[in-house]
């Protein structure tokens, strides 16, 4: 569901309704199966199609942060950076590549 809902504003109460568990159960299953919060969980799958979409396309970086879910830029570009140790704009220029 996350992978095919990504960009939305997914909460953890609207997710555990639709697969019919409590969000506390759903957050602690979901942290026992997958090692990860669901909420670091939908911030690296946001995060890698970011790094997906600027490799292949020339939209702005606005625009492809709005495209994966972000309303904030600065929020994007800080998460970005901590996420890939690049800025999306440097990431863009092929900065990636060197590391």
């Amino acid at each position: 569901m996350i992978q095919q809902r990504y960009w939305d504003h997914l909460t953890l109460p609207e997710l555990a309704r639709q697969v019919g568990m409590s969000k506390y159960r759903l957050s602690r299953r979901f942290r026992e199966v997958m090692g990860v919060t669901l909420r670091g969980y939908l911030l690296r799958v946001r995060l890698e199609k970011a790094k997906a979409l600027l490799s292949v396309m020339q939209a702005s970086i606005t625009e492809i942060a709005l495209t994966v879910g972000f309303s904030d830029l600065p929020r994007f570009d800080k998460l970005f950076k901590r996420y890939t140790g690049v800025t999306p704009s440097s990431f863009r220029d092929g900065a990636h590549r060197k590391r």
